[in-house]
Order: C-alpha cells, then structure tokens, then sequence
C-alpha cells in the first residue's frame, strides 16, 4: 500500500548505499536510482548527498534527515496494517440491524410485526376497524421508528405506548 518510493528511500537510509538497497528489495540498483530521483523531484530538494574522496560516502541532508525519521515510522504503520489486515481477511461483521432488531423484539416495550397487529386486533372491535387502525398506524412517521431500509423490504417497531396513545386519539 505505502509508496514504493518511500520504502525504497528507507532501504537506502538504513544500508547506506544504492546497491545494498537493491539487493534488499529485489530490485535492480538503477530502479533505486531512480525512485530516489523522482523523490527528491517530488520534494523538491537533495535528500541524499555522496561526499567524494577514498570512500564514495553517502550523506543525507537535513531534509533528507526529516524525511527519514518520518519514513520509518511510516512504514513500521505500513507493516503492521498489513498483518492485522492479514488477520482478519476473512471476517465479516454481523449485521448492525439484526441485532437492533432482536433487542427490540425482546423489549415488551416495543412491538414490530405480529406483535403490533396482535395488539390492534385486541383493541379493534371488528375486522375493517383493524385494518384502518393497522394501516394507518404502518404509515404515520410520528408513530412508527424507521429501523432500517434493506433493499425493496422496510422494518419498523413501535413504541406500545405510542400505539395505544394513536389508536386512543383516532377512536374520538
């Protein structure tokens, strides 16, 4: 995920020296080369300096400095997302509204479903008063809390309270 640019600049960093870098990574040392330069392009500034003399040593800038110290942290971060990624590659959450739905089918509180038309048919004195009280309770928002929209099918529960407070106030 992280930016082969970046690792490659840490490769070099910490075995201080192009080709030691390209052996670590599998890569050939003119490709280090060159994301090193398109690095430093993209910064806008040297990161790595070579002082000339018996040993080519290699040197890094203050910039150079900067953007290491952030590099290895960044990459440490890189690595364990990776693993904990690779942990959990194949777990699945449970699914949020089931388990809204349950606790509310459990509380005597709320009713949704069967339960609601049992509760309307307890309280309807015949079978067309039933059906008024129940569809017109299903289409009342101030009554009904929307649970959740999954695809084509809508789940509701209500308060009982709320039901018995709405059919109390159509029956006068």
């Amino acid at each position: 995920m992280l930016d082969n640019r970046l690792k490659v600049f840490v490769a070099v960093c910490e075995t201080r020296g192009y080709q030691k870098a390209a052996d670590k990574l599998f890569i050939s040392q003119p490709a280090v080369s060159h994301h090193i330069r398109n690095l430093e392009q993209e910064m806008g500034t040297k990161l790595i300096v070579f002082r000339k003399g018996q040993l080519k040593l290699m040197q890094l800038t203050k910039h150079g400095e900067i953007l290491f110290k952030y590099c290895k942290q960044v990459v440490k971060q890189d690595k364990q997302l990776q693993e904990e990624l690779a942990q959990n590659k194949n777990y699945v959450p449970p699914f949020e509204p089931y388990k809204i739905m349950t606790k509310l089918y459990e509380d005597p509180d709320y009713i949704m479903g069967k339960r609601l038309s049992e509760l309307v048919s307890s309280i309807a004195e015949t079978r067309s008063e039933r059906d008024r009280l129940y569809n017109a309770l299903r289409d009342d928002p101030d009554v009904r809390k929307k649970v959740f929209d999954s695809g084509q099918r809508r789940f509701y529960y209500y308060h009982t309270d709320d039901v018995k407070k709405y059919i109390e106030d159509m029956r006068i």
